[in-house]
């Protein structure tokens, strides 16, 4: 939590707060949908051109992922789809975009 409010552009502080939220006790506001929270909050947060210590990408990535692994798929399309679709994150450049498309392609199989 400090060092996101240091640097709120650090991805692999937000995976890490992610995976604490995925941990905790649902009672508690934590797992699958703490994490996703976290998550979606980062999306939100992280400006790809300042990003350090990891890919935006991998928020993305990870955030369908959890929907995923919870059985909702068209909610995991529903994030490849706003990302590669409606472009709504403007990532820094055309290899971050690629590792999202690669990863909806990969849950479809």
């Amino acid at each position: 939590s400090v060092l996101l409010r240091q640097n709120h552009h650090d991805v692999g502080e937000w995976l890490r707060r992610a995976d604490l939220f995925g941990k905790m006790e649902e009672s508690e506001g934590g797992g699958p949908a703490g994490s996703a929270r976290a998550l979606a909050e980062a999306t939100r947060a992280v400006d790809a051109r300042k990003a350090v210590n990891g890919r935006p990408s991998s928020l993305w990535a990870r955030l369908a992922e959890i929907y995923e692994e919870g059985g909702d798929a068209e909610g995991a399309r529903g994030v490849f789809t706003r990302v590669c679709d409606d472009g709504e994150y403007e990532f820094r450049g055309p290899d971050d975009l690629a590792v999202v498309w690669t990863a909806w392609a990969e849950m479809e199989l």
